[in-house]
């Protein structure tokens, strides 16, 4: 598409110097029609690129699952997994008004994992971490959940949880990648 819009452009551009020259020279060289042809192809070329970006971006998040393993970056399913992970927090670490900012995290979608004491397959799996504030105060967690469904809102399995408030709760699922 880059090389459509050059093309696009660098005819809009001569279209408009063949339009100078023959006011100039007082003969038709089609400068007009070249630069009308060519503004065409620059705006479609434009027109399909911005269109490509878009699918591309939307095609592997959504608001409440990714499709592929990796970073997430979608606001809405950080937004989603970062409420998740105040409710688990105060569950785990036993206290209540926890804050987790978008910011203050990084998730991203794991490959499946298998469980390696009972066989068991955990599969949509999400990895959050990052920090949370409670009473002004700033504590590291790191959050691992396989959900029934890729979605972020369905239910799911603590499959490791830790952080650094004293007392609490810490889950560590012995784990390896599917084969």
């Amino acid at each position: 598409m880059a090389f459509l819009g050059a093309i696009g452009l660098v005819g809009f551009i001569v279209g408009i110097v063949l339009i100078i020259l023959g006011k100039i020279k007082k003969k038709k060289y089609r400068g007009g029609l070249i630069a009308l042809v060519s503004l065409v192809v620059f705006i479609v070329a434009i027109a399909l690129s911005s269109s490509n970006e878009e699918a591309n971006t939307n095609a592997d998040e959504t608001d409440t699952y990714k499709v592929s393993t990796g970073e997430i970056t979608n606001e809405k399913l950080l937004i989603s997994l970062a409420v998740r992970a105040e409710t688990l927090i105060e569950k785990y670490d036993k206290i209540d008004n926890v804050t987790v900012k978008t910011e203050n995290i990084t998730a991203e979608k794991l490959n499946d994992m298998k469980d390696n004491e009972t066989g068991e397959i955990y599969k949509n799996i999400y990895h959050v971490s990052g920090q949370y504030s409670w009473q002004e105060k700033r504590y590291d967690f790191e959050l691992e959940i396989s959900f029934d469904e890729n979605d972020v809102e369905s239910s799911g399995k603590i499959i490791m949880y830790a952080s650094n408030m004293p007392g609490g709760d810490r889950i560590q699922a012995n784990r390896s990648p599917v084969k």
